[in-house]
């Protein structure tokens, strides 16, 4: 039992839930709390003010006892904390009549539904009685009534009725509201001890007894029942958990505050920043749930609740902490935190994408390709105010070498962006918690409807009874052909295989079936459990076929499969045999195709399962872009489209639809793509004119005044840029300083904080990480959309025009870029001071545009007051700050004007973009509806959810279930499933969830197969494993599955190489580490461990085993980072995959090394004790499988690892040390440190063995290379080359060529040159120095003797003296050429009379002169022109002042310029009306009518502010009046200018429709004043037709109601309950309730439907009559009997040839007694009679007389042969095969050695037993040479030389005369004496 104290904590921790649920988004935390204390001080006062509490006291309680007073009087005094039910009970602790009226007072409150309507409040006063123990002392206050003297309370009689009845109500209500709290507080024999008191004489007298046999009759039963099933349940020892499961409970009844679909499901500011609990309810686990909202509601919060909690965490940590260390570090867990963030227009056109940057203060050595910073879809939290505020952000696009200078491009998820978010730094969280695998579930929960819910009574675990599929009950006998069941899969597609499909396919030939096996499976009746074919025929075994019986014939089937059953072969199998029987699921009158869903956890096992799937149809569609399997790729949805537009298949009906709805969105986004461009502009790239500012409304009259006299006076056409300054480079600049020092100032204010700790900083592998974000990413290109080239960007981003989107800008940074562009032009042409002066210019410009940029980025955010201040002085006379800041907050007025604007457009994307994508869903569900099977992720199941409900699939396949999270399974299934199949295995690992709390207390990890199974859903499991080798399974088997069987294949497994053992457990004591780099999961490891596994693993590698072969798992995340950095040291393990646990369910490997991780001194082993957890990581191995841990720590702490250590002692593979085994000595290594692996997978011993090239091996023992034929020998070369040099080179480089450098005459030359050795004196080249003359010119050059002087040309000058006088300056040339080449030399003509000298080349025409002189132009003024140019004809640009003709004006010229066609740009200043208004435009433009505002007297008496040009009797005056329409006497408000009788009225019609609706249109008294024309759609408040439960329409009014189809509980005639649609009636409806009944016919017991009538012809039992022939009928009871079909067999006297009796069934016989020669023939093919033989191999004939031919040929023996062999081994192969060569190993061996060949080889001799034939040869003088022949050790050729041989090469013909001597054994011995083979050896002379 709760105690109090608790059980008010409880309550506490509800009403705080409660409040917090309706808190407001706090948005500033100075103004909250402000807002907050002011709230408090006003609310103090008034809550006073209305009336004063009293306590209750005995005559209040009376009196609510005598009024039946309402529940809700009762729940608000009884509840009420400081006067309440508590105080009453303390205040009156001895008064039993006080007692007797609060039991008394809660009866009527239960009678009157009180606990319906208050429903917490009832379970408070329940508490507040058991902890005042009113329960306990109830026989007391009972007792005290016989003799109570107060008369006010009524009779005694009256007042013990109504106590005992009150009683009863009460506790009826407790026992239906909480049964186990209930138990508790009342006891086993409550109801018994109050009963017995009625036998009293006291209470006998009274006459109560009909009160107290209702007390036994309503509680008694209902409390025997409810202790009898609690007290199951009720856990034993630990009171904790008693007093938890109590708390559950109390939390499961309470009711939720608010509608869950209300809540928000991105984070909100009370959710994460406020430490208030929220409303949570644990998982129903055991029971069923009341209704679907409850269901749906306990899912939605705990998911939601499972995100939210570490980021609630960390901020309120990082809170905490902020206002206790303000300049010091802060470092929380759960969150990520960046400082110096700024908000950045993105360059890549999509909405609502921003680049932030951030400071990489500390992340200065992080390796953003190997972090999990900043992941795709990583939720962040951007603040200004340590996040009493915040906005939220994901990342959409992370680049490492961008992140490294603290650049990424994230999505706001909001609105719009607040204007100030881009002007200062801001601090970000980043959540640990992927946020969208939660939103896209969390958003389809909330979408769900009750009244769509699918599979409504197996989900909510009402019922769990077998049922079959809808689908199957419109069929009364399918009959299934399951064929495809017992055939192989074939693909052409795919290689891939699995091994459990090569097992069960081993005894198929193909997909050929034998014709009778063929004819079982083709027709096969699915519900007839005896025409069912067995295991074997379908090729499984037992459990397999049940649980493929199971999913076809059930609508939930749940399949458990243990490690290594087949779970995804037999899930293909059952999916291909849906498919090859579809008929039946779409339909066999109207097909209506659907695919088969398949849903799965991740993209890999999802990738897995479809490739299976593959084998057997094509016609898959793989639904998602994260897919890398490339064999899918042409399945994919993309695909799918693509396809039907080629085709031409794609639905028309919605192609009209879909472009009208594209059409409207792509207006609408360039519309908003216009008025973002038109905010940039105006926030960064420009200056918006005063005109512009105006018409806004932003800009006063007043001051627009002031600026038009600025403009006039400054000549220009606006007067902001010189207003502001900008047109002068110094007050730019000290402006900039300026605001820089102020915004420097503002951001100094804030306290630094530090970044985390950057050494602690987890560092992965690149492809862990890619995987990660792989997982993540749904569909391609999601958020991304390409980016636009750099010049386009900035085009569009800037504008290219003055005035875009009507907003005019008097300067912007795109026209000052085509200025510069313009003046580089005009730059390119000019020179001297003019380009000087051009260039002067494009830099002033320069700057100019550069300081601006940076100035309107730091403006600085300006308040109202502030503005109003300023704007109140002489605008000329202020500062240049002050005026910049005025114009900082026009600008932020603009902004939220475009920024209203941009909403508007963006809600309209919103609406518009869904109604597309609503139209693309429905004609995708058209294009794959033809499918067989749609694969797809829970997550993307749940953002494609509105597709699968058009695709309306009935099956729905589930893979992994047991690993889904509950939530994740039902958003995958759509309303029109039917039938539900889960895979899975809820023994291995669960659910994976956030928070460990949710786990334990809320059972958020429970899925649904395994509550399934809990609830009592009947579950198949597979029982026969086809993966783990023997001695792994007895690791789990019996400790986990005790039932679970190995298949034969699994003991054919070889041994693992260089391992003693094939398992083994390394028990170590060293100790674990906590890892300081993933604070977030609080991880471990253990160095030790992860030495041990990466040199076990290397030693693998060393024997040969392939890298894919070998696994390493481990428990913790921190281990698995610190095996990342471990192995970049080892680059032989790169192939080696290193992974969790939890990451490798459902796969395997032949070896598996597990890392346990934990070792300490307090035994604790964490989730290691977690035996789902363990499960998994026990069952991955096939052939080899090696632990790591600490066996003490972890048998201390869990009862499963103490049975795995009795498996491992028994076996004798448990120790401290690992056992190697050399392949090559057979010795035996122990290793419990990694410096005790050999190095070369071996053992320690040296090779020395002689190599091919007659060194020794100087390698430590090796396995690999054992030949020593790919090893490279590093000893000096020993050979020579043909003149006799020795090879300098080393042994294993090639010898040739020789390059010994020697002296040689060359041919034919004759000169002697150093070359090397292997050259040809006639080919080499002589690099002697020789003088050769060229024929032509006579000239000498110096050439090698080998160069020809033909192919040189000659390099001297020519030097002849040319017709124009200069010297020829080219190489050696024909002389006679000279006419024909141009001289290319300087001109050196004089062209003018000013002897300018010509600048061209000398074969070029002069032409005139270039040269710029100074001239007397004829206006007078000098000019520079060009030497030949006259005067006359020159342009003088010198600029003068001319009055312009037509309006007066003064403008500067060219001088040379006309007047002609100038638009004078001046103010124009022409009077424009009679009151003396001037023209402001340019002087060019028309005047037009006079626009200046004025204010005017209307007609009416009303004065208003109009044009000064407008008739005041023409304007239509809209000041408001009130009148009284005259059609419907309404008063409103309307226009001065407008009539009565024209006037539209707004209010709403309040006339009342026949129906009882009131009208919702506006009032329409003219056009429909009788509402003929006015259709209501109200909801329907009328039943349905026939209903019978009072169902509401649900249509609207104006529609016709419908027959009540909503199916309930009803009770039919016969008395059983069925739930059926509510108009039927009981007739109507047929029981399918299966009972017994006997069949009155033959008095047989059948089970049927209850509302079948039984005849004899449904009797499927066997008939009990005999023939009329003696024998007993073998038909069923309900078929017809008749002798005629009697297949008994008689024997006949007569014998057939072979010597038996004929024998004849019993029909032929009584049709005919003869034998006919046919019959007789027929027969001797088939006699049944034993053979009984004796066979030439001695053993007895096992054949039949008919099979055997009667004795002529038998049957092939299939005995075992057992002779003995010549060697003296036993055959044991069949006897019908010829004996094959012994494969026994040898047994032979002398005293040194013995033989290891097999039997059937020649063994080898020992050479320690052929010594004395080599001395012989010794003693002759000769050298012995014994090299290796093959790879074959003991295969030798032996050579022999003669000592006075210095050198000599082995030729092939010295090999053929070679003397050979066979099966020789090589052995030497090492410094121990021992014997070690080698492969070949030389043996030298010797002394």
């Amino acid at each position: 039992m709760l105690s109090p104290e608790e059980f008010q904590q409880l309550l506490q921790q509800d009403s705080r839930i409660r409040s917090s649920q309706h808190s407001l988004f706090r948005q500033d935390k100075d103004n909250g709390n402000n807002e907050k204390k002011d709230q408090e001080n006003s609310e103090k006062p008034r809550s006073k003010q209305p009336y004063k509490r009293y306590p209750l006291n005995f005559s209040g309680v009376q009196k609510m006892m005598a009024e039946d007073t309402e529940p809700h009087i009762i729940a608000q005094k009884f509840s009420d904390e400081s006067a309440g039910l508590r105080q009453f009970l303390d205040s009156n602790a001895t008064n039993w009549e006080a007692t007797e009226l609060v039991i008394s007072v809660i009866g009527n409150f239960c009678q009157n539904k009180g606990v319906v309507k208050f429903h917490n409040a009832f379970i408070k006063f329940v508490q507040i009685l058991a902890t005042k123990t009113v329960f306990a002392n109830l026989d007391s206050t009972i007792l005290h009534i016989p003799n109570s003297r107060s008369t006010n309370l009524g009779s005694k009689m009256a007042r013990m009725s109504r106590l005992i009845r009150s009683i009863s109500y009460l506790t009826t209500e407790m026992l239906t509201v909480m049964p186990a709290l209930t138990c508790d507080y009342l006891g086993e024999r409550f109801f018994e001890d109050l009963i017995a008191l009625k036998n009293l004489p006291s209470i006998r007298d009274i006459n109560v007894g009909e009160d107290f046999d209702f007390l036994q009759k309503e509680g008694a039963d209902r409390l025997k029942n409810a202790w009898e099933q609690h007290s199951k349940q009720k856990p034993q020892g630990n009171l904790n958990q008693v007093s938890r499961m109590q708390r559950q409970e109390l939390l499961s009844l309470m009711k939720p505050p608010d509608d869950f679909r209300q809540l928000s499901v991105m984070p909100q500011w009370d959710d994460v920043c406020d430490n208030a609990q929220p409303f949570l309810r644990p998982n129903i686990i055991r029971g069923s749930y009341p209704d679907v909202e409850t269901y749906l509601d306990i899912q939605f919060r705990l998911l939601r609740e499972d995100f939210l909690n570490p980021l609630r965490e960390g901020l309120v940590a990082f809170r905490t902490k902020i206002g206790k260390q303000q300049s010091q570090q802060i470092r929380v867990d759960n969150i990520k935190l960046y400082y110096n963030v700024k908000i950045k227009d993105d360059d890549v056109q999509s909405n609502d994408i921003y680049l932030l940057e951030f400071s990489t203060k500390g992340f200065e050595r992080i390796n953003w390709e190997g972090s999990k910073r900043l992941l795709f879809g990583s939720l962040l939290l951007l603040s200004d105010n340590n996040f009493d505020s915040f906005m939220l952000f994901t990342v959409v696009d992370r680049k490492p070498d961008q992140l490294s200078r603290g650049r990424f491009r994230a999505k706001f998820e909001g609105e719009i962006l607040p204007a100030y978010a881009k002007k200062t730094d801001l601090i970000m969280a980043e959540s640990s918690v992927f946020f969208e695998a939660y939103r896209s579930v969390l958003i389809a929960l909330q979408r769900i409807s009750p009244s769509h819910f699918p599979m409504e009574d197996y989900i909510l675990c009402r019922n769990t009874l077998p049922a079959e599929p809808e689908y199957l009950k419109l069929i009364p006998n399918p009959v299934y052909d399951l064929t495809p069941v017992r055939k192989a899969f074939s693909a052409p597609s795919t290689a891939h295989t699995d091994e459990e499909e090569e097992e069960n396919d081993s005894s198929h030939n193909g997909n050929q079936l034998h014709p009778m096996v063929q004819r079982l499976l083709m027709r096969v009746p699915i519900f007839d459990e005896q025409s069912l074919p067995d295991a074997n025929t379908l090729g499984l075994d037992p459990s397999q076929a049940e649980a493929l019986y199971a999913a076809l014939t059930r609508k939930l089937a749940v399949i458990q499969g243990p490690p290594g059953t087949g779970k995804t072969y037999l899930g293909l199998k059952i999916v291909q045999t849906l498919l090859h029987n579809q008929q039946y699921w779409v339909g066999l009158a109207k097909p209506q195709p659907t695919p088969i869903l398949v849903i799965c956890y991740t993209n890999h096992a999802l990738d897995q399962f479809l490739e299976g799937i593959m084998k057997f149809t094509q016609k898959i569609v793989r639904i998602g872009g994260q897919s890398k399997c490339a064999a899918l790729s042409s399945f994919s949805l993309r695909e799918w489209r693509q396809q039907a537009t080629v085709h031409g298949t794609r639905p028309g009906q919605y192609r009209h639809w879909l472009d009208e709805a594209r059409n409207k969105l792509s207006e609408t986004k360039s519309a908003l793509e216009k008025h973002r461009r038109t905010q940039k502009i105006i926030e960064s790239y420009g200056i918006v004119s005063s005109d512009t500012l105006l018409r806004l409304g932003i800009l006063p009259q007043p001051v627009y005044n002031k600026l038009c006299f600025l403009r006039s006076a400054f000549d220009r056409l606006s007067a902001i840029p010189h207003w502001l300054g900008i047109e002068s480079i110094q007050t730019l600049r000290d402006m900039f300083w300026a605001l820089g020092d102020s915004f420097s100032a503002e951001a100094a204010a804030d306290p630094i904080l530090d970044q985390d700790e950057p050494g602690n900083e987890e560092e992965w592998d690149k492809e862990d990480v890619e995987e990660i974000e792989g997982q993540r990413i749904l569909d391609d290109g999601e958020y991304l959309s390409k980016p636009a080239s750099s010049q386009k960007e900035k085009e569009r981003t800037t504008g290219n025009a003055m005035e875009i989107d009507d907003v005019t800008f008097v300067i912007s940074i795109a026209k000052m870029d085509q200025e510069i562009n313009s003046l580089e032009v005009v730059l390119d042409q000019l020179q001297g001071e003019e380009a000087q002066s051009i260039l002067a210019r494009i830099t002033h410009i320069q700057q100019q545009k550069e300081y601006l940029k940076e100035i309107l980025e730091i403006l600085p955010v300006v308040d109202a007051e502030e503005y109003q201040r300023l704007i109140e002085r002489d605008l000329v006379q202020l500062p240049y700050l002050d005026r910049w800041k005025i114009y900082s907050f026009w600008r932020a007025i603009a902004l939220d004007v475009w920024a209203d604007k941009i909403n508007s457009l963006n809600l309209q994307v919103q609406q518009q973009t869904n109604e597309m994508k609503d139209v693309e869903t429905i004609e995708t569900a058209e294009i794959i509806r033809g499918a067989h099977v749609v694969g797809i992720t829970t997550t993307g199941a749940a953002k494609n959810r509105a597709l699968l409900e058009h695709l309306k699939s009935k099956i729905v396949v589930v893979e992994e279930a047991a690993e889904v999270l509950e939530a994740h399974i039902v958003t995958s299934m759509s309303s029109s499933c039917e039938h539900l199949i889960l895979i899975g295995d809820h023994q291995q690992l669960r659910p994976p969830t956030t928070v460990y709390k949710l786990a334990k207390d809320y059972h958020l990890d429970v899925s649904l197969f395994e509550r399934l199974i809990k609830n009592g859903v009947d579950a198949s499991v597979l029982g026969v494993q086809h993966r783990m080798r023997t001695d792994v399974a007895k690791l789990i088997v019996p400790a986990i599955y005790p039932n679970l069987k190995n298949h034969p294949s699994v003991l054919n497994y070889s041994n693992v190489p260089g391992m003693a053992e094939n398992v083994f457990f390394l028990a170590h004591a060293e100790r674990e580490k906590g890892d300081k780099s993933d604070q977030e999961s609080r991880s471990h490891l253990n160095p030790y461990e992860a030495n041990m596994s990466l040199a076990l693993a290397r030693h693998l590698l060393m024997q040969g085993l392939e890298p894919s072969k070998i696994t390493i798992l481990t428990t913790y995340s921190g281990q698995l980072l610190h095996f990342k950095k471990l192995r970049r040291n080892h680059a032989i393990l790169q192939g080696v995959r290193i992974t969790i646990v939890d990451n490798f369910q459902g796969e395997e490997n032949d070896v598996i090394i597990l890392s346990l991780v934990r070792s300490n001194e307090d035994a604790k082993v964490g989730f290691l004790k977690t035996e789902n957890r363990v499960c998994v990581a026990l069952s991955r191995a096939k052939k080899g499988f090696y632990l790591i841990g600490n066996m003490g720590n972890l048998a201390t702490s869990s009862d499963l690892w103490r049975k795995v250590k009795n498996v491992l002692t028994s076996n004798g593979q448990i120790g401290p040390h690992f056992y190697l085994r050399c392949e090559v000595h057979q010795t035996t290594i122990k290793a419990n440190d990694e410096s005790h692996f050999p190095p070369e997978g071996g053992c320690f011993v040296k090779c020395l063995t002689q190599m091919p090239c007659r060194h020794i091996c100087p390698k430590i023992c090796h396995v690999e290379d054992r030949e020593h034929t790919r090893q490279k020998c590093h000893e000096t070369c020993l050979r020579y080359c043909a003149v006799g040099h020795k090879c300098p080179k080393i042994c294993y480089q090639d010898c040739n060529p020789c390059l010994t450098r020697i002296p040689k005459v060359l041919v034919p030359c004759k000169h002697t040159q150093i070359t090397e050795c292997h050259r040809d004196p006639a080919t080499e080249y002589c690099l002697t120095k020789v003088v050769k003359a060229f024929i032509a010119c006579q000239h000498t050059i110096e050439l090698h003797c080998w160069q020809p002087i033909s192919e040189v040309k000659c390099p001297e000058l020519c030097g002849m003296r040319l017709d124009c006088e200069h010297i020829c300056n080219r190489i050696c040339h024909k002389r006679s050429s000279h006419a024909k080449m141009a001289c290319d030399q300087p001109c050196r003509r004089f062209i003018c009379p000013e002897k300018h000298p010509c600048p061209k080349k000398c074969f070029e025409e002069c032409r005139k002169c270039m040269f710029d002189v100074v001239k007397k132009l004829p206006c007078g003024h000098d000019g520079t022109i060009k030497c030949w140019v006259l005067p006359k004809d020159a342009y003088c640009n010198v600029k003068v002042e001319r009055i312009l003709f037509d309006c007066q004006h003064t403008a500067f010229f060219d001088c040379s310029e006309p007047t002609k066609d100038y638009k004078c740009k001046r103010q124009c200043g022409r009077l424009m009306c009679n009151d003396g208004h001037v023209c402001h435009k340019p002087c060019y433009e028309p005047c037009g009518p006079c626009n200046v505002q004025v204010q005017r007297t209307l007609k009416c008496g009303h004065t208003t502010q109009t044009a000064c040009y407008k008739d005041p009797l023409t304007i239509k005056c809209k000041f408001p009046k009130d009148v009284v329409l005259p059609d419907c006497r309404h008063r409103v408000e309307i226009l001065c200018s407008e009539s009565p009788e024209k006037a539209v009225c707004p209010k709403p019609c309040d006339t009342r429709l026949d129906c009882g609706h009131q009208c919702t249109e506006l009032c329409h008294v003219k056009k429909d004043p009788n509402h003929e024309n006015y259709i209501c759609k109200k909801a329907c408040s009328r039943k349905k037709i026939d209903c019978k439960e009072n169902h509401k329409c649900g249509k609207k009014c104006f529609e016709d109601c419908d027959l009540c189809l909503i199916k309930v509980n009803r009770t039919l005639l016969c008395g059983h309950s069925q739930i059926a649609e509510c108009f039927l009636s009981e007739e109507q409806i047929k029981c399918k309730e299966m009972v017994n009944k006997t069949i009155i016919e033959c008095m047989h017991p059948i089970r049927i439907e209850c509302s079948v009538l039984v005849t004899r012809r449904l009797c499927k039992q066997p008939c009990e009559k005999y023939l009329s022939c003696g024998h007993q009928c073998k038909k069923q009871c309900g078929e017809t009997c008749t002798p005629l079909a009697c297949q008994e067999t008689i024997e006949i006297r007569m014998l057939s040839p072979c010597g038996h009796p004929f024998v004849k069934s019993c029909s032929d016989y009584h049709t005919s007694r003869v034998v006919t020669e046919s019959q007789a023939e027929e027969f001797l093919q088939s006699c049944p009679q034993r053979c009984q033989a004796t066979l030439t191999c001695e053993h007895t004939c096992k054949g039949s007389c008919g099979k055997c031919f009667n004795g002529r040929l038998h049957k092939t023996c299939a005995e075992k042969c057992g002779r003995t062999l010549v060697c003296g081994h036993s055959c044991n192969v069949d006897c019908a095969v010829s004996c094959p060569p012994c494969k026994e190993t040898c047994e032979c061996r002398c005293q040194h050695s013995r033989c290891r060949k097999k039997c059937c080889e020649p063994c080898v001799d020992c050479v320690v037993c052929i010594l004395p034939f080599f001395h012989i040869f010794l003693r002759l003088g000769y050298n012995v040479f014994v090299i290796s022949r093959s790879l074959a050790i003991g295969n030798v050729t032996i050579i022999l030389v003669h000592k006075s041989v210095t050198s000599f090469a082995i030729a092939p013909a010295v090999m053929s005369h070679a003397v050979n001597v066979s099966h020789v054994a090589i052995v030497a011995l090492d410094f121990v004496g021992r014997c070690v083979p080698l492969f070949a050896v030389c043996v030298t002379k010797t002394s």
